[in-house]
């Protein structure tokens, strides 16, 4: 999957991370656990987590599996959004209502409003994000983060205060890179920290204008292979000849997300993107077919940034 070297950390890490937002804790830990280990065995060495993922567990997993025997695996996590309120019991009607949310919208946006009201954004007063740190650091049971994200940050808070507080942070050693996660497709505005991570923009997707720090994107299997899909079946005989070239059965869709990855990753080499899965098995396919059509991309140029049916 390549390896990106970050400078400012002085160490390299994977392409590839692994989003950690669908790890839940509770009745689902086992099967959250296996997915980081088969993360860390296909050679995925970022982790981005937050307090709120995983109905405000996913960092108490992650901690579990790595915690600080794991030294070659850089993790990332965020202030602003505080972790949900009774997760642990969340989490148990998540496991056994999973399959009737699936099935209906209805109780799908009704779930979710619940959760909304668990959860509070814009908590960047520097108590709040003190806390937020020093509690994301005792569930991850690690010394120190490597990068801390303010996540969903209006303008108004990159203020002096959160600045002061960064710095000291930095200092003290207990953060290494700062940076900003967003969910739009936008181009950095905050001018703040080492990192800007946000979604793939799939209409502009030639990387967005970060300067010199790093991108990262989030979003490519969820809002791009569904575009991609369509498109193939609009134009069968480009499905085709891609099929074709790259070694690879498109009319299998459950191929398509390993050619949106590769794709955003040959798009923007400097870039690390990051998955998020639920199955091992489905990631281990995904993981590995990436890297193998990464290969085919470059031979592929005129199809795929000519007149094709990605651009």
């Amino acid at each position: 999957m390549g390896k990106l070297i970050l400078p400012c950390l002085g160490r390299a890490t994977s392409r590839i991370g692994f989003g950690c937002g669908r790890l839940a804790g509770g009745a689902d830990f086992t099967q959250s656990a296996k997915i980081v280990e088969t993360a860390l065995e296909l050679g995925i060495r970022y982790f981005d987590v937050a307090p709120s993922y995983g109905l405000g567990m996913a960092e108490d997993v992650l901690g579990s599996v790595l915690g600080g025997a794991v030294t070659d695996v850089i993790v990332a996590t965020k202030v602003g959004i505080s972790r949900p309120v009774a997760g642990g019991g969340l989490s148990i009607l998540r496991k056994y209502l999973g399959p009737v949310l699936r099935r209906s919208v209805v109780a799908k946006d009704l779930a979710l409003r619940i959760l909304s009201h668990t959860v509070s954004h814009g908590k960047f007063a520097v108590a709040d994000v003190e806390a937020s740190l020093v509690e994301s650091l005792r569930r991850l049971k690690r010394e120190k983060v490597d990068v801390l994200l303010l996540h969903e940050p209006g303008d108004e808070v990159i203020n002096p205060d959160i600045l002061d507080w960064a710095d000291e942070k930095r200092r003290r050693g207990l953060v290494s890179l700062f940076g900003v996660g967003v969910n739009d497709a936008e181009t950095d505005r905050f001018g703040f920290g080492d990192v800007y991570q946000s979604r793939w923009d799939i209409e502009n997707d030639r990387g967005l204008k970060t300067g010199n720090k790093l991108r990262i994107y989030h979003g490519v299997l969820r809002f791009f292979t569904p575009r991609i899909i369509d498109e193939l079946h609009r134009r069968p005989e480009v499905r085709s000849a891609l099929s074709d070239e790259l070694s690879c059965d498109l009319d299998d869709e459950s191929n398509i997300g390993a050619l949106a990855l590769a794709y955003a990753l040959f798009k923007d080499e400097d870039c690390l993107v990051l998955v998020s899965f639920t199955n091992p098995e489905k990631m281990v396919h995904t993981i590995t077919l990436t890297n193998h059509l990464v290969t085919k991309l470059d031979k592929c140029k005129t199809m795929l940034f000519g007149d094709s049916v990605i651009v």
